[in-house]
This record gives structure tokens, sequence and C-alpha cells, in this order.
């Protein structure tokens, strides 16, 4: 039987991940450097825990690295104006190719490193957990509730109007870009700290692609992302338990179901869902 904390494990990754581009995507950014963002804080994490035996320390650089990479592609698309599916694809192809050099010159090439477990607080549930619970509520509450989403969301729909009104597009994105950095490394790093207790370069696995496809499904709510993405991890830990269970159904199709669940989902309730107007595009005569 597939339990409630199963189905937040296996779900926290994607969520952290489609949280914060909830955020990013409200201020009229797409990342599709997702993907690489999150391979990049489940590589830092790996480190730092295993160097220090730490998972905390681990979490930390997960997230660090996660908003540096997240800064990073905001200055080459806010500063220099580059395409952002361009920029976003560069970074999950420098990411793969990093984190595999990088992993391989450690001598842990084609083994799973032992990594320590982020210690739970309440039986099972780990504090990050319930953080995931508490922060997608609460970036749900500040991007429509407050001065500060309403600034953000003015940015992502009509920046002329927002800049205008009297404040500043490009931070705006910029601040976009780190909250989406945060939780964006949050979900590389517990994938490895909290899920696999291991890293491997291709863990991430289309993560940070379906994090993106969730955004659109539960229509930039952040909370409504959680249920989302619960729903994908249910559907993560039934092809875990009908693998344990022995089967018949290939091995690779069972891997494929949580993938075919998200394209199921786009199709029935994706259509006719109206992204923030500049969502993709440069701003004009932006001072970074």
């Amino acid at each position: 039987m597939i339990s409630l904390f199963q189905v937040l494990k296996y779900s926290a990754p994607v969520a952290f991940g489609a949280v914060g581009e909830s955020a990013v995507q409200r201020s009229g950014i797409i990342n599709v450097g997702l993907e690489g963002l999150m391979l990049s804080a489940a590589f830092a994490a790996t480190v730092a825990s295993d160097k220090t035996g730490n998972p905390w320390i681990g979490l930390a650089a997960g997230v660090a690295v996660g908003v540096a990479v997240a800064l990073f592609l905001g200055i080459l698309t806010i500063r220099y104006a580059l395409d952002q599916i361009v920029v976003g694809t560069a970074i999950n192809l420098l990411a793969l190719g990093v984190c595999g050099t990088l992993f391989e010159k450690q001598g842990a090439t084609g083994k799973l490193l032992n990594l320590p477990a982020i210690p739970p607080l309440f039986g099972k549930f780990d504090v990050i957990l319930l953080l995931l619970i508490v922060a997608s509520a609460g970036l749900g509450y500040v991007l429509y509730r407050t001065p500060f989403g309403l600034k953000l969301r003015a940015v992502g729909e009509y920046p002329p109007a927002a800049e205008a009104a009297g404040f500043s597009p490009a931070k705006i994105r910029y601040q976009a870009l780190v909250i989406g950095g945060l939780f964006g490394g949050l979900g590389g790093a517990y994938l490895v700290l909290g899920v696999a207790q291991s890293f491997a370069t291709e863990m991430v696995a289309g993560r940070g692609f379906i994090a993106i496809a969730l955004v659109t499904f539960a229509r930039w709510r952040p909370f409504g992302i959680l249920l989302s993405a619960m729903l994908l991890g249910f559907f993560e830990a039934l092809q875990f338990s009908l693998q344990l269970d022995g089967s018949n159904i290939p091995r690779s199709l069972l891997l494929a179901l949580p993938y075919v669940a998200t394209l199921v989902i786009l199709v029935f309730v994706g259509k006719g869902t109206r992204a923030p107007q500049s969502l993709g595009t440069a701003l004009d005569g932006t001072d970074s």
C-alpha cells in the first residue's frame, strides 16, 4: 500500500522545482534550464555532504548552487537579452557535462555514493517535507496577496507598465530567479539526500521538464502545483511498488508511468490556459 509519506517523498523534488518555477514564470522568464539547475544542486549537495558527513551542509550547498545557476541565467537573459530557451538548453547541456566530468574525476564512475540522509522529524517525515508544504502555501500568499507579488505579476504581464509605475522590471525578475533557484536547489538537493541517498548524472531524469509542465497544469498557483506534484508522486511511488512486487509489466513501461501521467493530465487540463503575457520575452531598454 502506498503511504502519504511515499507520495510526498517522491513528489518533493518536482514540487520544489515547479513551485519555484511558478514565481519565475510569473515574472516573465521561463527557466528551461531547471533540469540542469537541479542536477547542479544535486551534485553540489552530494560533494558537500560526502566530504563533511553532514546532510544539512549538503542541503545548503545545493541551495547556493541552485541560486547561482538561476542568477547566471538571469544575467544572460536580462542583462544581455539572450533567448531564454537557448540559454536554458545550454545550461542543461553544460550541467550534464560538467557534473558528469567532475563526478568521474572523484573516482565515482559507475558506483553510487552512500550519502548521509536527512534525519526524520516526526516518524518518517523530515523537516524538508514539512517545509515544502509551508513554503508552497507561503509563496502562494506572497504572489497573490502582497505588494511584491503584485509587482512581480505586473512585470510578467506588461513590463513597460510596471516600469511606469516606478519599479524596475529587471530587479523584479532577478528576485524571482533567486526564489526559483532557492526552490530548485532544494529540489535537487533533496533528490540525493532525501530520496536516493546517492548520485548519478542521469538521476534528475526529466524532473525539471515535468516541473515546468506542472506550472502550466496548475495555472501558476504554488499550492495547486504541490497537489499536482503529489499526484505524480503517487504514480512514481506506484511504479516502484509494482517493481518490488514483481509485476509482469515491463520495467521500461513502469519507469515511463509518471511521464505518461503528466502528458495525459496536460492534454485534458492544460488546454486554454493563459500564460503570463510577457513570458519568454526580453526586457526592452533594461538597466541591469
